[in-house]
């Protein structure tokens, strides 16, 4: 299914799901032990984020700091059956415990979701997060659970977003601060008392934003190199290897033209001491054979869309050099390897709230008035079909701070 569908079903199906479900609540006067007693150590935690893997890194802190809270906890994690791959790399849940649902088609996502339901109910899950941005699915699946503490964003005041009163203790979502502090806003609404919700009357440290660095296997990365070489003999040692992630994912508003970086490949390999390779999947690999086209296949220029697994883009990342992306998931997971010089190319979405997190990321943002246009406000959805914002960040601006980086490693 595609956005738009998904977006229609959880606006049309979701509404009313959640009104129901709401109104059998207050029916049946389901009473949440949490919101009269003090909490109760959980021995079954649910993490639930289904889309955007990318932001699976934001939530990565709060994550490990709830398994130091409850050490003694078993952890669940419901994703997309195609994201999978993407926690499976962070190592914070066991692979066991990992939980999917597919969503290419209609028929496979409620088959799914059915099973994924009887299953989490027979588990007797004590604790959910609901990480979604005012998802109305993922919140009737963590009410369905019959877990008696839910935690995830709620409207309060707010015009619209409505997911009904299912969560047992409601986040008010902050536009204004990064993903990963509004996340960990989840543990401190466990320890706040309900009275003041949705007030948490405390600064979130920075200190406590944390990714983390994994290294790829020397085998791994001899596998990789030599599987480089078998798809172009033109690639050596003494390269500089720049990948460039030109898809802008599930929301293609957010692609940076490519004739921009059309321009700026060309630009990139005058230096013979530059070697260029595209990522991406099956999705990326139209805007990628556009660009090998218009590059005239240059032979230092490598297509690699499809034709990795995800552990071998990590592994990529390793040996690479430079990465210029667009705001999605590749980039967030940059944060990952801090050798990895990236350059993110932001529009429609704000590096304020969503910037891979770690210092080797330099967000570019042209900072327009109507930008950002995407929010959880309007359920990442925009009007706008020409997106002006990236169009004004040119490729001679890119350059300037790749050259800046590819000068560092030259005499380094």
């Amino acid at each position: 299914m595609n956005l738009k569908y998904i977006k229609a079903v959880d606006y049309w199906i979701g509404i009313p799901l959640c009104f129901l479900l709401s109104s059998l609540n207050r029916l049946i006067k389901f009473k949440d032990r949490l919101k009269s007693n003090p909490l109760k150590t959980p021995n079954k935690i649910l993490f639930i984020l289904l889309s955007e893997m990318g932001v699976a890194i934001a939530t990565y802190p709060t994550i490990m700091e709830t398994k130091k809270k409850f050490p003694h906890a078993v952890f669940y994690f419901l994703t997309f059956e195609k994201n999978r791959s993407c926690i499976e790399a962070l190592k914070i849940i066991t692979p066991e415990n990992i939980l999917t649902i597919r969503s290419s088609f209609l028929f496979l996502f409620i088959k799914d979701t059915l099973y994924t339901l009887f299953k989490l109910y027979a588990k007797n899950i004590s604790l959910v997060f609901d990480f979604e941005l005012f998802s109305r699915y993922s919140t009737i699946i963590s009410y369905l659970t019959r877990a008696p503490k839910r935690i995830g964003f709620h409207k309060f005041t707010m015009e619209g977003l409505y997911r009904g009163n299912l969560m047992t203790h409601k986040v008010q979502y902050n536009p204004h601060q990064h993903m990963s502090k509004n996340f960990l806003l989840f543990l401190e609404n466990l320890d706040a008392s309900q009275n003041n919700s949705p007030m948490v009357s405390r600064t979130i440290n920075h200190s406590r934003i944390q990714v983390p660095h994994i290294m790829s296997t020397p085998e791994n990365i001899l596998k990789l190199k030599e599987k480089l070489k078998k798809l172009n003999s033109e690639i050596t040692q003494a390269q500089t290897i720049l990948l460039f992630n030109i898809s802008g994912g599930i929301l293609p508003l957010r692609t940076w033209p490519l004739k921009y970086f059309i321009h700026l490949s060309k630009i990139l390999l005058e230096s013979e001491k530059n070697f260029l390779i595209l990522i991406g999947d099956q999705e990326s690999k139209k805007e990628n054979e556009a660009l090998l086209k218009a590059l005239e296949h240059h032979p230092r220029c490598l297509d690699l869309s499809n034709q990795t697994s995800f552990e071998e883009v990590l592994t990529l990342y390793d040996i690479a050099h430079i990465l210029i992306s667009n705001d999605s998931g590749p980039a967030h997971f940059a944060s990952l390897k801090p050798h990895l010089k990236t350059f993110v190319l932001f529009g429609p979405e704000t590096p304020i709230l969503y910037s891979p997190m770690g210092s080797n990321i330099t967000p570019l943002y042209a900072h327009f008035s109507c930008s950002p246009c995407f929010s959880a406000f309007n359920h990442r959805t925009s009007y706008c079909t020409d997106n002006k914002c990236l169009q004004a960040i040119s490729p001679e601006y890119v350059y300037s701070f790749v050259q800046t980086e590819l000068n560092k490693a030259q005499y380094a």
